[in-house]
């Protein structure tokens, strides 16, 4: 597949290295050794600290519990009263009295915006289970593979 490519490097004046000649595994070079990078320890050091006064926010697991998903609200709602109690409303006006309030309630309405979709879908195959793929309504988002 690659003739050519011997005489491509004899044309350049690299002569080929005779059949069974290698070299001396004695007085092959050696790398370098390797350095400690003192940033990158510190940073791996720094990420196991302990986090002082988050809240219960940074607690929560990145994978949603069964509970979370099986929670099915009556519908989605302009209404800040009738979101989830966990769930803080954006502040759109002022500014936070902490940085750990605006950091819990930036994680929460981010979580929520991102187990909502998936909350939907689940109640939907939930309420009606023997509906094929392209039945439910397209807003829903529902897909369905077999045998996974």
């Amino acid at each position: 597949m690659n003739s050519h490519l011997p005489e491509r490097f004899t044309a350049l004046g690299h002569a080929r290295r005779p059949q069974g000649h290698y070299p001396d595994p004695d007085h092959v070079p050696l790398a370098a050794s390797s350095r400690t990078n003192n940033d990158i320890l510190q940073y791996i050091h720094d990420a196991k600290k302990p986090v002082g006064s988050a809240g219960p926010w940074i607690d929560q697991p990145e994978i949603p519990t069964s509970a979370e998903i099986m929670s099915f609200p009556t519908g989605f709602t302009q209404d800040p009263s009738a979101l989830d109690s966990k769930v803080r409303p954006n502040k759109v006006e002022g500014a936070y009295d902490t940085n750990e309030e605006y950091l819990g309630t930036q994680y929460e309405l981010l979580r929520e915006d991102a187990l909502r979709p998936l909350r939907r879908a689940v109640e939907a195959v939930w309420k009606s289970p023997e509906l094929d793929e392209f039945e439910y309504p397209p807003e829903r988002g529902v897909g369905i593979y077999e045998p996974v």
